[in-house]
């Protein structure tokens, strides 16, 4: 892996800080002082990560072939053309996808029998000015005691018991 890094561009450079990183070395010149790995166990593959999504998987299989394997740019792309239909860049679409589809169908969470329309609608009725996503939050994480707010100020309650 002899090659000159000053007369290579930010897309090569990258690459090669891809290639070093997924060999366990850290491009101190490029990235900077290596993190303790005490304080952050996951900055290699965050840092991977990020480089990816700004040079793209073609890229970094492009100078993996090139910086690590020693090939041509035209072996790599005789390869990379030939590759089946579902390559990481599919894989990666469908994923965001399901991500997506994920967002968008997530069960409204239900405290006994509430739903958390009824939870929003106990929470305005008590005074209490949050947002559904926060109660949400706090339903999921169990932050919220349910079970005294809910006896007093759930959709059974009565006026006599809300006072």
């Amino acid at each position: 892996m002899g090659a000159d890094e000053s007369k290579l561009d930010w897309v090569d450079r990258l690459g090669l800080a891809y290639c070093r990183l997924n060999r366990w070395e850290w491009d101190e010149s490029l990235l900077g002082p290596k993190p303790d790995p005490h304080e952050d166990e996951n900055y290699r593959s965050r840092v991977m990560i990020r480089i990816e999504t700004i040079i793209g998987y073609a890229n970094v299989s492009r100078c993996w072939w090139v910086y690590e394997l020693g090939a041509t740019v035209e072996d790599w792309l005789r390869w990379y053309i030939a590759q089946p239909s579902k390559n990481r860049e599919h894989l990666l679409l469908e994923q965001i996808e399901t991500e997506q589809k994920k967002e968008t169908t997530i069960m409204k969470p239900k405290v006994g029998t509430m739903t958390l329309q009824d939870v929003c609608t106990a929470f305005r009725e008590a005074g209490i000015r949050t947002s559904p996503d926060t109660i949400a939050d706090g339903i999921v994480s169990r932050y919220y005691p349910f079970g005294q707010l809910l006896s007093r100020w759930g959709p059974t309650a009565t006026a006599a018991s809300r006072s």
